[in-house]
């Protein structure tokens, strides 16, 4: 074998282990694809519009998850002049609005992950805030549970709240 075929052999192999490197490293890069896309943007939609302020100074009223806390336990409670229930409900259409580009039907559910609180009347207690009809209809996405914490008068408090969404028509 000659100088020059040793070298051409060389370079050859060379070349074959980048190709093959190239290979690799693509394949072990996915492409993102639209699904995964639309769950990390609702995911994070509702991370920050749980850390997201109101404008208010009261503690129940503050943040938006502050608003989650006392629409689920004292729904009553006045935040400025709406009560709590309906604060939240006006600031999450205000900020559903604000922070998604598109038209997006919303369904925001909150309940306890570790028991399930009973009314009176024995139905589990749940707060939904938004499109009720969401819970039926295909073709919506979620987000992961998100947890809230909170200690209220030395008690700790915890609440999962997630976010269903779907594209208006």
């Amino acid at each position: 074998m000659s100088k020059g075929q040793s070298s051409a052999l060389l370079l050859l192999i060379v070349i074959m282990i980048f190709a093959g490197m190239i290979v690799f490293l693509f394949q072990l890069t996915e492409t993102v694809t639209s699904s995964k896309y639309t769950n990390m943007f609702i995911n994070n939609l509702l991370i920050t519009m749980m850390r997201t302020d109101t404008g208010l100074t009261e503690p129940k009223c503050k943040r938006v998850s502050d608003l989650v806390f006392c629409a689920y336990f004292d729904p009553g409670w006045r935040c400025g002049d709406m009560d709590c229930f309906s604060f939240a409900e006006h600031t999450m259409d205000h900020y559903i609005s604000m922070f998604s580009e598109e038209n997006l039907r919303y369904l925001l559910i909150v309940e306890t992950p570790s028991f399930i609180a009973r009314s009176q009347s024995g139905e589990p207690v749940r707060l939904e805030i938004g499109d009720s009809k969401l819970k039926e209809e295909k073709g919506k996405t979620f987000s992961e549970p998100l947890t809230l914490q909170k200690i209220i008068n030395g008690r700790n408090y915890i609440l999962s709240v997630k976010l269903i969404v779907k594209k208006k028509k």
